[in-house]
């Protein structure tokens, strides 16, 4: 497995848009400012055949150092969840 850095997924989506790069950076980077703006008000975000962006609350709860086996209290906490949409987890799946 490889990962697709910023820089080449920006010189991707530049080729794909025939965007200059700096207008396709400047795309990337309103969209990621966007859904951080969204996850930090609570909304959620649809993207139609791609997937969705929410957040949820993860409650206080007790857990075990594995470590140590001593008990430690974890804090309520906010996390963002994607769930992945049916026809990109298909696409996926299908170009093994």
């Amino acid at each position: 497995m490889t990962t697709l850095k910023k820089a080449e997924l920006i010189a991707c989506v530049a080729d794909k848009a025939c965007l200059a790069k700096v207008d396709a950076e400047a795309a990337i980077e309103a969209l990621l400012e966007t859904i951080v703006d969204a996850m930090k008000e609570e909304k959620t975000i649809n993207f139609s055949g791609f997937g969705s962006f929410s957040t949820i609350f993860r409650p206080a709860r007790t857990a075990r150092n594995p470590r140590t086996g001593e008990n430690i209290e974890v804090a309520e906490t906010k996390i963002v969840k994607f769930k992945i949409a049916k026809s990109f987890k298909e696409a996926v799946a299908d170009s093994k």
